[in-house]
């Protein structure tokens, strides 16, 4: 420690030297111990726990008995009130003693000697305990923190009694009274200097405008929202991981690649809330070739093309900048692409969103290339499925196709991550077969995705389910491949999706497309189209898509998985994605 001449000795830590301008001789001398940084211990969670008892009698007083003893419970409310860790508001509570017409004044002193009260205990009994490094870390790099640092170091005095009597977050100041030994004396009369006139004009305020008892909670209700709004988040996150189950143990055989878990299904709904609020895509296709090994019959893609591909960086901005929930690396036959693996990786955020699957034929992926593609940050591998025999060799024009298949999938799936989907592109020649593909499915151990077929790429009509007595067996297909037995325990297509799916068959029409906006492709030279049926006009940005098509979009000529499944409900995407993961982690462990 030193001592400079402001009468304040500075903590010697490694965090202050970036943190703004410093007061003179404040350097460390030589030979001087390093600091140490007390850890949490159990006289810590006593007090935060006496607090927290302290905090919910004052609550309940001023809820049952505002008026028993006023100016007893305003002081011992401001205790917590106006701790390091602030548990509880106190606006609201001042407001609501100051439409009682009570004495403003004492009022405003009783909460000003709480504060004080708390001042002292934070300095004596908390601030020893705290792990001040710990704190530097999490603070240094917020400007909240930077300008507080930057103004403390000035004119500590007069930067507390300014920061007590303005709105401003006050455990900035705190933090830096903490971290710095500010002698106090000081601190407690820079308090009470900033304190008592806020309080004043707190009580004023609620004896002027006599706001309703109802707007008084209600405001002490949001501010307490705000104030817990992470740890809200915390907990429903483990309680959706709970309701998901547990996670298979991870034995010594099994490499270190994490499956999507509950946890990241939950950060993606939150994502999914904002932006659908904000007008950001819940998924991005990035068809990175328009080149394929294969020449489907239902496919425009196969013969080769110049699509001038950018590199990763290209995809990694647009990645950032339209900040989407999914992300679908797709084709053409995406594995064509010798840097597949580093767009995969210039996507991945490790912990976030976004979920990164692959769509491929499966034609080029073989096991080396699937680890590596994990490890690079892919999420999830659909391989395309249309038969479930050798008739898909024959669809795919790929000679061995389903024999390569036969023998990858099921011992990609006996690695145990549960990532592997089959996915399935429904039309005229092989929707009677999809309870046989489900087996399929059932068989090789993974799950298995529905799409339906639409022309308005190939303009090939006769694949189209329009006819009335296609849809009625269609409609029969589905009841008896959801019925309990019925072999959908492997599909995850919900069954109200597959009715929607029917019932666009039925209609040639759905109206409400949000093409360009809840899903958009990103094309191989990096340029956008509103959807993969779209792909003649480009765009250069989400900003020009939205102007320039989506105000004006009309169409409903298709309903593909896509679309049906970005334009679920809320409720729909949570619950969906939450048997997802039970999904996955079952396939897990019929594996391992």
């Amino acid at each position: 420690m030193s001592t400079n001449d402001t009468g304040f000795a500075v903590l010697q830590a490694p965090t202050q030297a970036a943190t703004g301008p410093q007061p003179k001789n404040t350097r460390p001398t030589e030979g001087t111990d390093p600091p140490t940084y007390d850890q949490m211990s159990l006289k810590t969670y006593i007090f935060g726990a006496l607090m927290v008892l302290l905090a919910i009698l004052g609550t309940s007083v001023w809820l049952l008995a505002p008026y028993a003893s006023p100016m007893l419970t305003v002081f011992l409310y401001s205790i917590p009130a106006n701790c390091a860790i602030s548990l509880f508001p106190h606006e609201p509570v001042l407001v609501d003693y100051g439409t009682a017409g009570l004495n403003i004044w004492g009022i405003a002193l009783a909460a000003t000697l709480g504060t004080l009260a708390a001042g002292f205990i934070d300095y004596k009994v908390f601030a020893p305990v705290l792990n001040l490094k710990r704190s530097a870390d999490r603070y240094r790099d917020k400007n909240s923190y930077a300008r507080a640092n930057h103004w403390f170091y000035k004119t500590p005095f007069l930067t507390l009694a300014v920061a007590g009597f303005s709105p401003i977050p006050f455990f900035p100041f705190k933090f830096l009274v903490f971290a710095s030994k500010y002698p106090l004396p000081k601190y407690l009369a820079a308090l009470a200097l900033g304190r008592f006139p806020r309080y004043c004009l707190l009580t004023l305020a609620g004896y002027h405008f006599n706001p309703p008892t109802w707007l008084v909670l209600a405001t002490f209700g949001v501010m307490l929202l705000l104030v817990y709004f992470r740890k809200i988040l915390e907990l429903s996150r483990k309680l959706v991981v709970r309701l998901a189950g547990k996670a298979n143990p991870k034995t010594a055989e099994q490499p270190d690649l994490k499956v999507y878990s509950a946890a990241m299904v939950f950060k993606s709904a939150v994502k999914a809330v904002r932006n659908i609020r904000s007008g950001r895509p819940l998924c991005v296709s990035l068809e990175v070739t328009h080149n394929c090994t294969a020449n489907c019959l239902h496919c425009d893609k196969g013969p080769v093309v110049e699509d001038h591909p950018v590199g990763p960086d290209v995809y990694q901005k647009i990645c950032q900048d339209l900040d989407p929930t999914l992300v679908q690396i797709a084709g053409g036959e995406p594995l064509m692409r010798d840097d597949l693996a580093d767009i995969v990786r210039s996507v991945h955020r490790p912990g976030r969103p976004p979920f990164i699957a692959i769509i491929t034929n499966g034609s080029l992926l073989t096991r080396e290339k699937y680890l590596e593609l994990r490890e690079a940050g892919a999420n999830q591998f659909s391989i395309s499925i249309d038969f479930p025999d050798a008739r898909h060799d024959k669809w795919r024009r790929i000679p061995g196709l389903f024999d390569h298949l036969s023998e990858l999938v099921p011992k990609l799936v006996a690695m145990g991550h549960g990532d592997i989907v089959l996915n399935a592109c429904f039309h005229r020649a092989n929707y009677r077969l999809l309870p046989e593909i489900a087996v399929l499915a059932k068989a090789w151990g993974t799950k298995l995705n529905l799409s339906p077929y639409t022309d308005l790429r190939t303009n090939n009509k006769t694949l189209n389910l329009r006819h009335p007595a296609d849809t009625e067996e269609l409609d029969e297909i589905i009841t008896s491949l959801y019925a309990p037995g019925g072999g959908s325990e492997t599909v995850m297509t919900s069954e109200v999706v597959m009715r929607r799916f029917n019932d666009f068959y039925k209609t040639g029409f759905t109206p409400g497309c949000q093409a360009g906006q809840r899903y958009l492709v990103v094309n191989p030279d990096g340029t956008m189209t509103p959807c993969a049926m779209h792909t003649k006009t480009r765009y250069h940005s989400q900003e020009e898509l939205l102007e320039k098509f989506v105000k004006n979009n009309q169409c409903g000529e298709c309903f593909i998985s896509s679309r049906a499944n970005t334009e679920k409900s809320f409720r729909e995407l949570l619950i969906d994605n939450l048997r997802f993961v039970s999904m996955s982690k079952e396939s897990g462990r019929r594996a391992g």
